[in-house]
């Protein structure tokens, strides 16, 4: 008779659980460390502090400034040419040479040339003016004839009347009255006409008497000549420039500034710090802001009037420039010490050989320093200035080397 499956079920597993269990030991001894390699592992080794060196948080003068670099021009600049065309007969006066406004003569063009025009004007005038005369004599002449031609007219009317003359007789003394009327018209018409030739006359000797005044050339202004470009003997325009005058009693430094601070520059307000030349002549207000900016260049001109310059202050001098924009007290910190981390302004500070990372938002920087307007920051904190690009916020710090009195 065969066993149950039941039966058979049991032994089978009465077979297998042996080697279950000895296999599971095999596998605890093998995941299990030896003990020897427990006892002998050793902790992690503490990083070592990062060296650093620090510097403290003070209260500072923070200026908003630009600088910016142009060149002394003169107060007044103009070039002279002769008046009338013709040759230069001479020219007075050369480069470096001082002028004074209408005294000055500077060159003279062509005198014999417009003297002799101005004499045959005078003599035109004199011409016309005698034309005048005669024609005013003719015109009494021919209105005494028409006065007696109308006398007779109307005595010969009256004797027709009584039939003491005949008709034609009446006849001609009526023609011989048209014809003196008539006449008298044209003498009247001479005499308009000698009046209107006698004005041209007059005209024409006022312009000879003025061109004869243009063939000399007085300074316009007082200053000194700056460039001779046409020498004596040359032929000579009022297109063609032959000397440069400038004024420098005073003289104006032209700067261009970018178009950001526009609006920031005011005439009579913004004042401007100069130097030329090396030397540190002062403060001076801006006297001219130009109305439009530069669209290419993105700048525009500003210009500073020096009223009395130094004797070696000259046009053409390089200047240098500082507009001051804005003045403040507040605290900051050494310019090498604010980072960025993530896209913010960040500052370390050492206290007991720790750092802390504090974000700030800066402001104004001047002489190297930085304006702190927000952050948890005090006056007198240790500022990181160098070493802080290994640092994290909790990182342990060796203080070096301290600026300015700081001791580690």
């Amino acid at each position: 008779m065969k066993p149950t499956p039941r039966f058979q079920l049991h032994e089978r597993t009465s077979r297998i659980l042996p080697v279950a269990v000895a296999f599971a030991l095999c596998l605890g001894i093998l995941s299990t460390p030896p003990l020897a390699a427990q006892d002998t592992k050793e902790p992690a080794a503490k990083k070592a502090a990062v060296p650093i060196v620090v510097g403290t948080a003070e209260k500072r003068t923070f200026v908003a400034l630009i600088h910016l670099q142009g060149v002394v021009i003169s107060k007044e600049t103009i070039t002279v040419a002769p008046n009338i065309p013709g040759t230069l007969t001479e020219v007075f006066v050369d480069a470096g040479d001082p002028v004074v406004a209408g005294e000055t003569k500077l060159m003279v063009t062509d005198p014999v040339k417009m003297e002799k025009a101005l004499e045959i004007a005078k003599q035109d005038l004199a011409l016309a003016e005698c034309g005048k005369r005669e024609a005013a004599a003719n015109l009494t002449s021919q209105q005494v004839q028409f006065n007696k031609a109308e006398i007779d007219f109307q005595r010969f009317k009256r004797l027709r009347e009584k039939e003491a003359v005949t008709q034609d007789m009446l006849e001609q003394q009526t023609a011989r009255r048209d014809v003196l009327k008539a006449a008298l018209d044209h003498a009247t018409t001479l005499v308009d006409l000698a009046a209107e030739q006698f004005h041209k006359a007059q005209s024409a000797e006022g312009i000879a008497e003025k061109t004869m005044k243009d063939t000399v050339v007085l300074s316009p202004i007082t200053g000194v000549v700056s460039h001779r470009i046409t020498k004596r003997g040359e032929m000579g325009d009022p297109g063609k420039p032959v000397l440069m005058l400038e004024d420098i009693s005073a003289l104006d430094v032209s700067l261009f500034a970018p178009a950001d601070t526009y609006a920031r520059v005011h005439p009579n307000e913004t004042r401007v710090k100069l130097s030329i030349a090396g030397q540190d002549i002062g403060e001076y207000p801006v006297t001219f802001r130009s109305p439009v900016i530069e669209p290419k260049l993105r700048t525009y001109e500003i210009k500073c009037r020096i009223p009395k310059p130094p004797q070696d202050i000259v046009p053409g001098a390089l200047a240098d420039a500082e507009i001051l924009f804005d003045t403040r007290q507040a605290l900051g910190v050494p310019r090498e010490s604010v980072q960025e981390r993530g896209g913010n302004s960040v500052v370390f500070v050492e206290e007991n050989q720790t750092v802390h990372m504090v974000p700030v938002t800066t402001g104004l920087e001047s002489d190297g320093w930085r304006e702190i307007k927000t952050g948890d920051i005090t006056e007198g904190a240790r500022i990181v200035c160098m070493g802080q690009f290994l640092l994290e916020d909790g990182t342990d710090v060796s203080v070096q080397q301290a600026r300015e009195g700081e001791q580690n």
